[in-house]
């Protein structure tokens, strides 16, 4: 497809790239659920959909490859709010998680500062696409639990989730994780919005070994000094079936310091102005063709992959390629 001559790299969504990532607890679910084609021999836990340096594909200009810190650069002036940001605001992935998580905590971020200057702090939202029926999420301590408690189970090796609330998680649950919140997460396909930062402690990781035999680091000492335990998280039930009986539903879906994150169930068409704001968006379910407006540009964007539409683009418009079954997708904004 050919760009118009007067198109600005600014106005035109750009297409992140996924990074993969194999983890031993990963799966198969980017290949048998988002139909990607992607190595068949490792476990892959993490497709890192975007963060600071995303190969970037502009849309409708396939020999053009940059990454997302490259063109933050070059195109600072289409970012809006993020144009005098350190770093780009967020990171989003894809988690397949076919087996548990280690039992982990992520800090706040006075806190991680202090235990490592490199280290931030990290909260967390995640959507599930899809969930098994043995699927199982740990999240928050049961009231009560003690530090000592904890303390005890952690420096005997004992399995830490009788300590934990567990829960059954479903297909387009939202799930928030705040800093300081323990966490795990078994059977299911979430897709994540997290602040930019890796920082993550294990307190427990079921005795399992590396590729060379050896046991997975746990972080003790940090991990129990993040450990909020008064925080439980929290999950809301998703049902966006139900909510699709007009042309176009919107829901919003989490709102913090550091986020807004928004659902639309699109049967036909969806036109949006970017009101000078950048945003993120993720094909959650379903195949769409988008366009920008003041331009020729139009592309199609199958379920699992994720745009970003800078804030010089005036806006954008979405239009359902399946008449039967409505597409559902996730736009994440800074508040």
């Amino acid at each position: 497809m050919l760009l118009h001559k007067t198109q600005t790299l600014s106005g035109i969504p750009w297409l992140l790239q996924p990074t993969y990532r194999p983890q031993i607890w990963g799966g198969d679910a980017f290949s048998r659920i988002l139909n990607r084609a992607v190595p068949v021999t490792q476990r892959l836990g993490e497709s890192w959909e975007i963060f600071r340096d995303s190969p970037v594909s502009l849309l409708g200009s396939p020999e053009a490859r940059h990454t997302l810190s490259e063109l933050l650069q070059e195109q600072s002036d289409g970012l809006g709010a993020t144009s005098s940001a350190v770093s780009f605001p967020w990171m989003i992935k894809w988690l397949d998680c076919a087996e548990l998580l280690s039992v982990q905590v992520h800090p706040k971020e006075e806190l991680a500062r202090q235990i490592d200057p490199e280290h931030q702090g990290k909260s967390e939202v995640w959507v599930v696409r899809e969930a098994q029926p043995d699927a199982r999420l740990y999240l928050g301590w049961h009231a009560g639990v003690t530090l000592r408690e904890i303390e005890r189970a952690v420096l005997s090796g004992a399995d830490l989730t009788p300590l934990m609330q567990a829960y059954t998680p479903r297909k387009h649950d939202v799930i928030s994780i705040p800093a300081g919140t323990v966490h795990s997460l078994s059977g299911a396909l979430v897709i994540e919005f997290q602040q930019p930062s890796e920082t993550t402690y294990r307190l427990y990781d079921w005795g399992r070994v590396d590729a060379t035999g050896q046991p997975r680091a746990l972080h003790i000492a940090p991990a129990m000094a993040s450990l909020d335990l008064e925080s439980g998280g929290s999950i809301v039930a998703g049902e966006p079936e139900g909510t699709c009986s007009v042309e176009t539903a919107e829901a919003e879906l989490f709102a913090s310091d550091w986020i807004r994150l928004r659902r639309y169930c699109l049967r036909q068409q969806l036109h949006l102005s970017s009101e000078g704001q950048m945003s993120a968006w993720v094909v959650f379910e379903g195949s769409v063709e988008v366009s920008a407006w003041n331009t020729d540009f139009s592309q199609q964007v199958t379920q699992g992959q994720t745009l970003l539409v800078p804030a010089a683009c005036p806006g954008i418009s979405w239009r359902s390629l399946d008449g039967e079954t409505p597409a559902l997708l996730l736009r994440a904004d800074l508040p």
